[in-house]
């Protein structure tokens, strides 16, 4: 099983964004890891707003997502990011020799095959 979530845009609090919850979004990680059990999860995209934010203070913000997308991680699933357009900038990070803070591959675009299906993974922005 292949789970996709996209546009939590987590980090917009302070502009009333009925997106950025990061409790539901820590929540809803938890249950894909303990209850689904899928192979993959796709982060597609958007998932931290980052050209509204500070790259410094996302891990300090986020560290719940981070650690619950590491659990995933030491559970077997395996953790892919998609950028988005509002998560672009943590592309120029890894060029610029920045830590990684997802502790997986930041890509513009996603191939995974499950059973006999190829699945394409674009965020859409494009």
């Amino acid at each position: 099983m292949i789970v996709v979530v996209s546009d939590t845009h987590l980090g917009t609090e302070h502009l009333n964004s009925t997106s950025a919850n990061r409790e539901a979004f820590t929540t809803f990680l938890s249950y894909v890891r303990e209850e689904l059990h899928p192979t993959d999860l796709v982060l597609n995209g958007d998932i931290e707003d980052l050209w509204r934010r500070d790259m410094r203070t996302v891990t300090r913000d986020d560290f719940d997502v981070f650690a619950e997308l590491k659990a995933c991680r030491e559970r077997g699933i395996d953790v892919h990011y998609v950028l988005g357009n509002h998560d672009w900038y943590a592309r120029k990070d890894i060029r610029a020799g920045q830590e990684q803070f997802y502790e997986t591959d930041y890509r513009t675009a996603l191939t995974l095959e499950y059973e006999t299906t190829t699945y394409a993974f674009l965020h859409g922005h494009q």
